[in-house]
């Protein structure tokens, strides 16, 4: 879900999901642009937006404009998230779609030798492969799915991958579980476990995720991330926007319902540049690129312009007000 990161150093990433397989369905898919932003102070910033059938099917991609109707949004939240590492022997005859379950404990003096990258296979031994395996939380601050008043999401990724019947769940209940795993190619992530699904029900499933390293953009000496938050307890408002690199999006969400979601990309030649997963980050492109927004989606307004255009201005406990809104830069980190 949120990137990638490991447990003792997390750094900011862009993560791009490339499919989602809802067990026992063998077929895996994507019908959404899944971007989810994350720091190295381990906020988040996860939007889902569907995607239209052309830009899914066709080689010749539609002129889409960047205002979409909210029927676009699968889901957005934003958060902050925290994970434990653990390494674990994957049994010889298990598969990347193998279930948890197959993991064994490592002996004491593997458990002594072991390397803990936090995304990469250690070694191989006998009886199987080593495996390091993130089980992570994260806490949804504000969800287009949920009330402002009861966000906590508690995405505890247990190692034994237990199964229970589908059941359906109100907003206060989300939790989802499972565990990310790495695969054999770098930089890619398969996550395993439960999630809910358009028909609010808690289902298994697997994500296939691509992790992206930020870029400095032209100018900048280094690549950037900041995170601004604002809250009005008064209205029942909480907004939450995240630029790492050439990449800014952001949610914002009332009590009374009304919301407001924004992807922002540097380098981008529009919408299509900005949705799809399959994507070039190359410094050719950064170069001769600008800041577009991507989309927005609702009334309510969000800083993306700012956070994208004024990194170098605001420093962490800065604050800057927009649509009505005090935001408070609540981390800004200058990447090495």
């Amino acid at each position: 879900m949120a990137g990638q990161q490991s447990e003792t150093t997390p750094s900011p990433s862009i993560s791009i999901r490339q499919h989602i397989r809802w067990l026992p369905d063998a077929n895996a898919e994507e019908a959404t642009s899944t971007v989810v932003l994350s720091t190295s102070g381990n906020y988040y910033v996860d939007i889902r937006i569907l995607l239209p059938p052309d830009l899914i099917d066709a080689s010749v991609l539609p002129n889409v404009p960047p205002v979409l109707d909210l029927s676009y949004l699968d889901w957005a939240f934003a958060g902050t998230s925290s994970s434990t590492v653990r390494t674990r022997r994957l049994s010889s005859n298990s598969t990347k779609s193998s279930s948890s379950s197959s993991l064994k404990p490592l002996t004491p003096t593997e458990e002594k030798g072991k390397k803990d990258t936090g995304n990469a296979h250690t070694r191989s031994a006998s009886g199987g492969k080593l495996v390091v395996i993130r089980q992570c939380t994260w806490t949804h601050w504000v969800d287009s799915r949920g009330p402002v008043s009861k966000q906590t999401h508690s995405d505890s990724r247990a190692a034994s991958g237990a199964q229970s019947p589908a059941s359906p769940v109100t907003p206060s209940d989300w939790t989802d579980t499972g565990n990310i795993y790495p695969t054999d190619k770098e930089n890619e992530f398969l996550e395993k476990g439960r999630m809910m699904n358009d028909k609010g029900v808690m289902q298994d499933m697997e994500e296939l995720w691509r992790d992206f390293t930020p870029q400095r953009l032209p100018g900048e000496a280094n690549a950037a991330s900041i995170v601004l938050k604002a809250e009005n307890k008064i209205l029942g408002v909480r907004g939450m926007v995240i630029r790492v690199g050439g990449w800014c999006q952001g949610i914002i969400r009332s009590s009374n319902g009304e919301i407001g979601v924004e992807r922002w990309r540097f380098g981008s030649s529009g919408f299509i540049d900005g949705m799809v997963k399959r994507y070039d980050d190359s410094a050719t492109q950064q170069q001769a690129g600008k800041w577009q927004k991507i989309f927005k989606l609702g009334k309510m307004s969000l800083p993306c312009e700012s956070a994208c255009l004024k990194s170098d201005e605001l420093g962490e406990g800065d604050s800057i007000m927009h649509g009505g809104l005090n935001w408070t830069v609540v981390e800004s980190q200058r990447l090495v």
